[in-house]
C-alpha cells in the first residue's frame, strides 16, 4: 500500500498529531480506493468524530447506496478549537 503521500512540508511545520491523522487519511483513503476496485461495497463508521476532519473524507469516499456514520462525545475543550472550527467553517 503506498504511502508516499505521508511527508511533512517542512515549511509549515505541522504537528506531531496532525501528521498521524494525515497519514491515516492517506493510508485510509488507498484503503478505500482498493475495495471500490475489488467491488467491495458498504457503509462507513468512524467513532470519535471530535473535529470531523477525517469523518468529512471518510464521507467523501463512500458510493452510491452507502453511508457514513458518525459518533463522538466530548467536551468542548476550548476556545483555540473553536477558533480553528469558526475560520475553517466561514
Amino acid at each position: 500500500m503506498p504511502t508516499s503521500g505521508c511527508r511533512t512540508n517542512t515549511l509549515s511545520q505541522p504537528s506531531e498529531a496532525t501528521v498521524q491523522v494525515w497519514c491515516a487519511a492517506t493510508i485510509c483513503g488507498h484503503l478505500l480506493r482498493r475495495q471500490s476496485e475489488l467491488g467491495i461495497r458498504g457503509s462507513v463508521t468512524e467513532i470519535g468524530t471530535f473535529e470531523g476532519r477525517f469523518f468529512i473524507a471518510l464521507g467523501l469516499a463512500v458510493g452510491e447506496g452507502e453511508h457514513a456514520y458518525g459518533f463522538g462525545l466530548f467536551s468542548w475543550p476550548g476556545s483555540e478549537v473553536q477558533r480553528r472550527y469558526l475560520w475553517v467553517a466561514a
